[in-house]
């Protein structure tokens, strides 16, 4: 696995150029008056986009026929994207999260922190998403797929939404179980979403397990 991830590292940054234009972005938005939340999201989910990319170096000129002569299994190379991917989202969120607290002299305590978390697992659900979708459908066809899941998301949302407002008894179930959330610590809602991601990323690393062990190469 640490070829592998010496690999993905050094496709990383013949990215450098793009990585600059993100980080010039960010810069431009923060000076602006960017909320540190959108830009710390901006950042790590570009950042991710450019990680999965990955994907794509390896899938061209047949690079699998050549990738899997070498020692190592269908199911470490996807262990080493999930591993890869993760890795490289959480240190960028971390090290930003870090800079705008030094910077702000504000510590990330209560709502700042939960926001910092959220924007964190929403990241970590995307890559759970795309991950299997790439590697099932290549880059182009599952950003197509992925954004027609989202918009399918939404569109259940305001459906759920206005059906809800329609029915009481549903009213008062959802007024239970928001007051339910409101009484939790934030310590406690946290650690439900880092649970739920860590489940979530642990389903679609099977999902993609099969789907390399299916793959002809």
């Amino acid at each position: 696995m640490k070829g592998l991830l010496l690999k993905d590292f050094r496709i990383l940054m013949q990215q450098s150029r793009t990585l600059l234009i993100i980080v010039f972005i960010g810069g431009f938005l923060l000076i602006t008056g960017g909320n540190l939340g959108f830009v710390v999201a901006y950042m790590t989910m570009m950042t991710s986009f450019l990680v999965l990319g990955t994907i794509t170096y390896d899938e061209a000129d047949n690079g699998y026929a050549f990738l899997f002569t070498l020692p190592f299994t269908r199911k470490e190379y996807v262990l080493e994207k999930y591993v890869f991917s993760t890795a490289a989202s959480v240190i960028v969120w971390a090290l930003l999260n870090l800079l705008f607290a030094a910077v702000s002299g504000s510590g990330y305590e209560g709502e700042n922190m939960l926001e910092a978390v959220c924007i964190l697992a929403a990241i970590m659900l995307m890559q759970a998403v795309m991950l299997p979708l790439q590697l099932k459908y290549g880059a182009e066809k599952a950003r197509v797929v992925f954004f027609l899941i989202i918009g399918g998301i939404v569109v259940i949302g305001v459906l759920f939404g206005q059906i809800g407002g329609l029915l009481p008894d549903f009213s008062r179930e959802f007024q239970a179980l928001n007051a339910f959330f409101t009484s939790l610590a934030v310590t406690g809602i946290i650690g439900i979403l880092l649970v739920a991601s860590v489940a979530v990323i642990l389903i679609s690393f099977g999902i993609s397990c099969k789907i390399m062990e299916n793959k002809q190469v």
